[in-house]
């Protein structure tokens, strides 16, 4: 495999970003809008929506569990990873259309149906595309960078996914198309985004990715066995809690955008486009700080830092108040340190995890941990769609009413604010716990080295890891 035991190149790093653009655009869309498209255009109400999103996350980590196991234990001439992304891409991107279509009247089945297809078919690209950083470097940094190229990457993909939708609905609706196929037409114009992006990735990285030929006569382990080793590792557990809050607030966070420029702000929901783009602008300018932090203090520091200001400083504005456009806006900066810091670094930390399960196990398993990333993403996911479903509902939201009570606008701006920081601080606090440190990765590095030369390693500096 090309680079494995050295410094990427600058293509590398790059042409492996660039998939992040399709992977965000994909994402963003779906979390930011699918609840609002619900409710506001299928006309659901919001509990129902709510739970139906977060039902149909839950179901699609069902595949997320297999689609890991059997990518690690591929063997496939082309590679562990490529061939599974090439499964997934187009079963995700004909079900992201379809859930962004009125057919069948609109009903809950129909976009429970297409919403469980699509989380199913994303994570057959998504933990292969995740799992294939790991295997293209094993150097401490070199994963830190590589995630900036995708964080760059992801930038790009989150202003398709954030800022392009409300445009090109508006647009379409200016050209006299309906609301309903203004958005279809929306749908289909991202998810081509999206296919160029990922297929431009595959193209560039073919022939990087680690070939494991079987041992002869080896047996494939249970799928469960390699998930019960993953979770026996002592910095598991830690890694997992802050993953799943941060993706509940991440995703709480984003959903309410439309909801407090529609109802609190009284403006056009195309107003979201502009802090979105605030977004986008801000993951370019933290990336690099984000990856110099992450490179000097270590993964675990960088994370906690800007995840504990973040929080501060949205509890902060909540309380000064958010009453007009640019104040979201400065708002939306805030966020998006916070944001920005766990996709640049939560799959480099998660990818340090392999080379631990390696000197404990005897076998790698970057497909397995990616699949635990993307079921918590997902669960965290659905976690912060069903609050933000309830919590609507309780605070007397009324779905397709123009103006809403005091109370319904109180219950949007607590989801904005004071909810989303609260879980970022509470991924900050497990981050603390995670025991795993650049030192401590190059101890299990040489840990590695002494069981192949040896058949035994020293625990000395491990206790905590293994």
């Amino acid at each position: 495999m090309e680079e494995k035991n050295g410094k990427l190149s600058f293509r590398t790093k790059l042409s492996y970003g660039v998939a992040a653009a399709g992977d965000a655009a994909i994402y963003n869309f779906v979390s930011i809008y699918f609840l609002f498209y619900l409710t506001t255009v299928a006309g659901i109400d919001p509990a129902k929506a709510g739970t139906l999103s977060s039902l149909s996350l839950l179901i699609g980590a069902i595949a997320t569990i297999f689609v890991g196991y059997l990518s690690d234990n591929s063997s496939n001439p082309h590679g562990r990873r490529r061939p599974f992304i090439r499964i997934g891409l187009p079963l995700f991107a004909v079900s992201f259309v379809l859930m962004h279509s009125r057919m069948a009247g609109g009903s809950i089945l129909y976009y429970g149906i297409f919403a469980t297809l699509f989380w199913s078919a994303y994570a057959i690209f998504y933990v292969p595309y995740t799992a294939l950083g790991a295997e293209i470097t094993d150097d401490y940094d070199d994963r830190t960078r590589l995630r900036t190229f995708a964080a760059v990457g992801s930038s790009a993909g989150n202003y398709f996914g954030m800022v392009f939708p409300l445009l090109l609905v508006s647009l379409f609706g200016r050209l006299g198309k309906s609301t309903e196929t203004s958005w279809s037409m929306t749908a289909v114009i991202i998810v081509l985004f999206a296919a160029i992006m990922i297929l431009t990735m595959l193209r560039a990285t073919r022939g990087k990715e680690r070939i494991t030929e079987p041992a002869a006569g080896a047996q494939k382990p249970g799928i469960f066995k390699d998930y019960l080793n993953a979770f026996q590792i002592k910095p598991m557990k830690y890694l997992i809690l802050s993953i799943i809050f941060t993706l509940a607030a991440y995703t709480i966070y984003l959903s309410s955008v439309a909801f407090f420029i529609t109802y609190n702000l009284n403006l056009p929901e195309s107003y979201s486009s502009t802090i979105f783009l605030v977004a986008c602008i801000f993951i370019v300018i933290y990336a690099p700080f984000i990856d110099k932090v992450a490179t000097a203090w270590g993964k675990k520091q960088s994370f906690i830092l800007c995840m504990a200001v973040t929080s501060v400083l949205m509890i902060v504005m909540n309380f000064i108040g958010i009453r007009s456009h640019i104040m979201l806006l400065i708002f939306a900066a805030v966020h998006t340190l916070g944001a920005s810091v766990y996709w640049q670094l939560a799959s480099a930390i998660l990818y340090d995890l392999t080379e631990v399960i390696e000197l404990k196990f005897n076998k790698r398993s970057e497909g397995t941990l990616s699949s635990l990333q993307s079921i918590c993403q997902q669960v965290g996911t659905a976690f912060g769609m069903l609050i933000m479903g309830w919590i609507l509902k309780f605070s007397g939201f009324q779905e397709g009413m123009a103006v809403q009570s005091a109370g319904a606008l109180s219950g949007v701006q607590f989801l904005l604010t004071i909810v989303p920081a609260a879980g970022y601080l509470i991924a900050a606090a497990m981050m603390f716990l995670f025991p795993l440190t650049k030192k401590r990765y190059e101890l299990v590095q040489k840990a590695i080295e002494e069981k192949n030369q040896t058949g035994q390693y020293s625990l000395d500096g491990l206790e905590q890891i293994v």
